[in-house]
């Protein structure tokens, strides 16, 4: 298969396919890839921000968009992570609330 056939059929840009071929790298390891910007919040800590969100839920303390983006804010700050966030307004933007939020579609948020 060619170059612009691949791309084609998975969607893939074809200048960065031509520059993984070109390394010559093993298959396994170009299938395991990731393309994009790097998250905000690692994996484990996303899973404890999911489980602290679903706690206090149980505890029918109702969350809104902006208290998600103030602790995962938080969690960046005490976890001495390099993030993008707004320091400013102390908060995750919306985009990453959006990711978030379609990352765990079972948390529930209060919207008044």
């Amino acid at each position: 298969m060619g170059y612009l056939k691949v791309t084609k059929h998975f969607g893939l840009p074809k200048r960065s396919l031509e520059l993984y071929v070109k390394k010559d790298a093993n298959p396994e390891v170009l299938v395991k890839v990731h393309m994009g910007r790097a998250p905000a919040l690692p994996d484990h800590l996303e899973a404890e921000l999911e489980k602290y969100c679903k706690e206090l839920d149980q505890q029918f303390y109702g969350l809104r968009l902006k208290d998600i983006k103030h602790m995962a804010f938080r969690f960046a700050i005490k976890n001495y992570l390099k993030h993008l966030f707004s320091l400013t307004k102390e908060c995750a933007g919306k985009k990453w609330l959006r990711g978030f939020m379609s990352r765990h579609p079972d948390l529930s948020v209060r919207t008044l």
